[in-house]
């Protein structure tokens, strides 16, 4: 027993300083002395969900929800996982089964609140607030699904920036660490103040918290090309590819010249097939150097943050070891594969059009 205890004081810690490789270590030694434990099997699968092994944490949650059908904790976070694995149907079934357990739990009204938007259904995500509102009032979490809410693009409510501002502005003064308001503010500078030292200084705040947060690194990345002419424009090929809310003013004016280009190409090689092989071998050239180099200078932007912030460990897959090399030798080798991907296309393209 007291070997026991200490494990489980052992997990608390590590779950409090967020070392979830240890935790998920120390979850299995636990689930070998007690294999038919709920709660073990339900933080094991938040564990995993954390490691974004989804998978695995279906399957300890499912396990978790077999051993005790009206544990609503595990159907809320096999509902997130669900989420993160981009099944909302399935997402949205096992949350109600949440709420259904707990009607008064804040994290399957949060969860529900992220899927409504997610479908675009602005009177449901309405509604998820609301019943936030008498849950959590004057909450922090709730300040930041006001500005969600009111910033999704489908919603007709104007929004008060500067009051949402404020408002996030008054919960960094009670929690200055508190990553949700620091993005929040980034997102508020870079549509509406254009203030966009700001902006980038408040997303490298919240980054230091979960630099892996793929929201962040957006809003990062959409700040630097805002305030980086020639990166806007190498960008543009490659936005073509993101869906409308990610957009910018800037990347449609960016893809309407690459249409209106398109199109006086077609007209102007309609009875020159070598002009038109030219072309098309010259765009496909441009689009791919432009797509490359806009990709590499993100992932040096972005893995650069994990080296700031002492988190190079929690680089995965096969190229693990590069990732985790200091800036310079990491900036060299992946120039050198971006330079002879170019020439490997350059040919494939030359060879295909002849």
């Amino acid at each position: 027993m007291p070997a026991e205890e200490s494990l489980h004081t052992q997990f608390q810690n590590l779950i409090s300083s967020e070392q979830w490789d240890r935790a998920r270590d120390v979850l299995y030694e636990l689930l070998a002395m007690q294999p038919e434990s709920t709660w073990l099997h339900q933080q094991m699968g938040s564990v995993l969900h954390e490691l974004k092994n989804l998978k695995d944490a279906e399957i300890h949650l499912k396990t978790a929800i077999a051993h005790d059908p009206s544990y609503a904790e595990a159907f809320t976070e096999l509902a997130s996982v669900y989420l993160s694995m981009g099944r909302l149907g399935t997402a949205d079934d096992t949350v109600k089964v949440a709420l259904s357990l707990d009607p008064y739990d804040p994290h399957s009204w949060m969860l529900s609140f992220q899927i409504a938007l997610a479908y675009d259904d602005i009177p449901q995500a309405k509604h998820c607030y609301s019943q936030l509102e008498r849950i959590i009032p004057e909450s922090a979490a709730l300040t930041d699904l006001r500005t969600k809410l009111l910033s999704h693009p489908k919603n007709k409510d104007k929004i008060d920036y500067e009051a949402q501002l404020l408002a996030h502005e008054k919960t960094l003064a009670q929690d200055p660490e508190y990553d949700m308001a620091h993005y929040s503010l980034a997102e508020l500078h870079l549509k509406h103040t254009k203030k966009y030292d700001l902006a980038e200084k408040h997303i490298r705040t919240a980054l230091q918290k979960d630099p892996g947060d793929t929201d962040y690194q957006k809003i990062l990345m959409r700040v630097v090309r805002k305030k980086n002419l020639w990166l806007r424009l190498l960008s543009s090929p490659a936005e073509l590819f993101t869906s409308i809310e990610e957009k910018d003013k800037e990347d449609f004016v960016g893809i309407i010249v690459i249409v209106v280009f398109l199109a006086a190409v077609a007209l102007l090689s309609n009875n020159n097939p070598y002009l038109l092989r030219f072309l098309i071998f010259g765009l496909i050239t441009f689009f791919m150097c432009s797509y490359t180099i806009s990709k590499l200078y993100e992932y040096m932007t972005l893995t650069e943050v994990y080296h700031e912030m002492g988190k190079v460990a929690r680089f995965k897959g096969p190229f693990r070891k590069i990732h985790r090399l200091p800036y310079q030798y990491r900036f060299v080798i992946f120039v050198i594969l971006t330079l002879i991907s170019w020439v490997v296309l350059a040919l494939a393209i030359y060879l295909l059009i002849e």
